[in-house]
């Protein structure tokens, strides 16, 4: 009987320790002010509160705010670091030459022969399947115009970019 009553009284006792320490972290977590807004206060304590009140600053009671860790490099304690001088940046490369001008395809007609009349000299030029008969003025495949016609050369312009070709005369006629 008596163990029991020993057992008892251990729980007691533990129930009752654990009972208070709920207290008394419920009325200090609360803090002071509660504690003394429930008493009433004379009115010298009152007076003698708000001149030093009036006198000091209050005191803070809070935790100074800290700044929020930066979660690059310094924040990771591990991270490689290094004394030397940072490596110069890469030139940048030179800007790209600008692309030649368009030239005209390569003369696909070569001389064969010159009539020379009294009014217009004519032309036979030959492009490997035909042979042409050309003047001065006229339009080859939509591409060459004959400018003019002589006994040493031939000058053609290649129209879609307005360049001159000339075909020359290979011996004295």
């Amino acid at each position: 009987m008596r163990l029991l009553f020993t057992r008892y009284r251990k729980l007691f006792l533990l129930l009752a320790a654990g009972v208070l320490t709920i207290y008394a972290i419920l009325h200090f977590r609360q803090g002071v002010t509660r504690a003394n807004a429930s008493e009433p206060e004379s009115g010298v304590r009152v007076r003698a509160r708000a001149a030093s009140a009036a006198a000091e600053e209050p005191l803070s009671l809070s935790l100074p705010r800290r700044n929020t860790l930066n979660q690059g490099t310094k924040s990771n304690l591990f991270a490689p670091t290094s004394w030397a001088a940072p490596a110069p940046a890469a030139p940048s490369p030179p800007p790209a030459a600008p692309p030649p001008p368009p030239q005209a395809p390569p003369m696909p007609y070569s001389f064969v022969g010159l009539l020379e009349d009294s009014a217009k000299p004519t032309a036979f030029l030959s492009n490997k399947e035909a042979l042409l008969i050309v003047a001065a003025g006229q339009t080859i495949d939509g591409n060459y115009r004959v400018d003019t016609v002589n006994s040493k050369q031939v000058t053609l312009t290649y129209l879609p970019l307005n360049q001159k070709q000339v075909i020359r005369m290979q011996g004295e006629l």
